[in-house]
């Protein structure tokens, strides 16, 4: 069984986070031979993006630093 980490880094998704990780297991429940596991990285978020990250199944792990934006604001 291989092990296969799926890391989503997110800032204020709320509105979409539930649908995306409902998605990715979809589609990856019937791959045979894996096993895996939904990161999310909320960054600061001030909605409740990691509360619903939680319902649907997903680690979540907190950043306080609001990486997202940075890298956007530099792209």
């Amino acid at each position: 069984m291989r092990n296969v980490c799926i890391f989503i880094p997110a800032y204020n998704e709320e509105g979409s986070i539930g649908a995306t990780i409902d998605e990715i297991n979809i589609v990856t429940k019937n791959l045979k031979n894996y096993k895996f596991e939904v990161i999310v990285s909320n960054n600061n978020s001030n909605d409740k993006t990691g509360e619903i990250a939680k319902k649907h199944k997903a680690k979540v792990v907190f950043e306080e630093n609001k990486v997202m934006v940075m890298l956007i604001k530099r792209g």
